[in-house]
């Protein structure tokens, strides 16, 4: 529904599906429902109530991290994504948000964070809007994350920094620089 453009109904019926899972009591059910419903859509003030679902999906599943995701193949997915809403409505202001610690992986010997480097800078080109969340913990920080942002032509906030607030005023920020 959301990619049609009718955000309003999908949002409706995506709380209407958490709601209905949480009567449930099915954990995995409500993970599946918030999961599902973090695809409808982004605007500004719907920031907040997309923040405390994924906090709560978060919650739900461990969101495990750890070099499962090849960096520049899932930009190039995002991209592929954006490109076909954008022929179906140039209208449309996509906003891509990446959830990353920089770190890329891909098979043994390749080149994983040049090519996630090339990934960014084509979706870049595309004038794509785009946010960079830096998950990136421990005592040693290599600053992938915010080097991947500047790829971008991204802000880069650090995952400490996020809250429904500064996630909305940058949804918002993003939005009009767009």
């Amino acid at each position: 529904m959301a990619f049609t453009g009718a955000t309003g109904e999908a949002g409706a019926l995506g709380r209407r599906a958490v709601d209905l899972a949480r009567e449930h009591g099915d954990d995995e059910l409500l993970a599946h429902a918030l999961q599902a419903s973090l695809w409808n859509g982004l605007c500004p003030e719907d920031a907040p109530d997309k923040f405390a679902r994924a906090e709560e999906l978060s919650r739900l599943t461990g969101l495990p991290t750890g070099g499962r995701t090849p960096l520049a193949a899932g930009l190039l997915r995002a991209h592929e994504v954006l490109r076909v809403e954008r022929v179906r409505d140039p209208r449309r202001r996509p906003l891509l948000v990446v959830v990353t610690d920089g770190r890329a992986t891909g098979a043994r010997g390749s080149d994983s964070l040049g090519e996630a480097r090339r990934a960014a800078g084509l979706v870049a080109s595309a004038g794509t809007a785009a946010v960079v969340v830096d998950c990136e913990a421990g005592p040693v920080r290599l600053g992938l994350a915010a080097s991947l942002g500047q790829q971008l032509g991204a802000q880069t906030l650090r995952l400490e920094e996020l809250g429904a607030e500064s996630l909305a005023s940058t949804v918002r920020d993003v939005r009009k620089a767009a």
